[in-house]
């Protein structure tokens, strides 16, 4: 007797894994007033933020003014040039506070969770290694080819 067997189709593809980068949308920025101050505040619920990443790896933030057509877009700035603006990491989630300004409908935020050493293939075809503390220097253009990450 003989059993013929026919392939089924592919599931779904599963969660990114522990040495994946991740990458937020686009988020527009949404802030409220802290009570009796000037103090603006938003809180992104971010569950790819984990204690190993925190511990191991990195997290960088972006901001987005205006609309960018391409990654090499100087609209994309790296959210700590703000000397205005603190933002901080925590286990699933990212927190902006803003001291002056309220950045509602201005920018947009994305963050990027990077595990402690990304390999990646040059066009050349060679196998570059990138610490997460390496990557989290590059500017948004420089981080984003390299990790091929859409503008947006």
């Amino acid at each position: 007797m003989m059993i013929s067997c026919k392939k089924g189709d592919a599931g779904p593809a599963g969660p990114a894994g522990p040495d994946s980068v991740f990458y937020s949308s686009w988020i527009p920025v949404q802030m409220t007033v802290q009570p009796g101050d000037t103090t603006f505040a938003m809180t992104i619920q971010a569950p790819a933020i984990t204690s190993a990443i925190l511990n191991k790896g990195s997290v960088v933030g972006y901001f987005l003014e205006g609309d960018a057509i391409n990654i090499t877009d100087s609209s994309i700035v790296d959210a700590n040039t703000d000397l205005n603006l603190l933002q901080t990491f925590s286990v699933g989630k990212v927190e902006l506070l803003s001291y002056f300004e309220d950045l509602t409908n201005q920018v947009e935020y994305r963050y990027v969770v990077i595990p402690g050493t990304i390999a990646v293939t040059d066009a050349s075809g060679v196998v570059q290694h990138y610490t997460a503390d390496q990557l989290k220097k590059m500017n948004y253009q420089q981080a984003a080819q390299i990790l091929k990450i859409p503008a947006k």
